[in-house]
């Protein structure tokens, strides 16, 4: 699907320099003297056409070079709910885990309440609980803004992220009031907007539900 998206891409910017070369040899060699009126108005239509296409063949090329790799996260798998949750509320944090998890790309979450770690699920990182001094965490939770990495390789602060698989290609922690969702990805890049608004959904509502 990539390959055809690329394919397709090339094509129309192939087809749209040669429309443009078109519309340039007949201005130079067939319309003679500089052409007015309706002439003009046809090839600045034609150029209009073949520089739409020229974009929407670069912006289909673009989306195929922000495609990356996925990789396979290392960590032991498996579900960690702290005990000293009510049963409410345990409840609640599994159901906020499977919500997020629905997103294709999420291979970790981690949910952060009132100083500890209540919830690990999915690919686990090496270390048992939220860092929550640590610069990237407290500023999370201290702004109460969401902070996403989309490469974290690339990221310094990377060792804030021991509750996260090691090589965690991207990550998002959303902070809810008393805590956070902290989620790894296998690839970079890989939340879109819409994801990220869902995380946001249901940290809200977990957040309601545990306070």
């Amino acid at each position: 699907m990539k390959r055809e998206a690329k394919l397709t891409g090339d094509a129309r910017i192939v087809g749209g320099v040669a429309g443009l070369a078109l519309v340039a040899a007949n201005r130079i060699f067939l319309a003679g003297e500089l052409a007015f009126g309706d002439q003009s108005r046809a090839d600045l239509l034609a150029i209009v056409a073949t520089m739409g296409l020229i974009l929407d063949g670069i912006s289909q090329v673009d989306v195929e070079m922000r495609e990356t790799e996925i990789v396979q996260l290392k960590g032991e798998r498996g579900r960690g709910v702290s005990s000293l949750l009510s049963d409410e509320a345990a409840i609640s944090a599994r159901w906020a885990a499977t919500a997020v998890r629905t997103i294709a790309p999420v291979k970790t979450v981690v949910l952060f309440y009132e100083g500890s770690t209540i919830l690990r699920e999915g690919v686990l990182g090496p270390a048992k609980d939220v860092d929550a001094a640590s610069p990237t965490f407290s500023s999370a939770l201290t702004s109460k803004a969401e902070t996403y990495a989309p490469d974290l390789q690339a990221v310094p602060a990377r060792v804030d992220f021991g509750c996260l698989p090691k090589n965690a290609q991207s990550a998002l922690i959303q902070p809810f009031p008393g805590g956070c969702v902290a989620v790894a990805c296998n690839r970079k890049r890989a939340l879109s907007p819409r994801d990220i608004a869902k995380i946001r959904a249901v940290a809200r509502r977990l957040g309601e539900r545990l306070s």
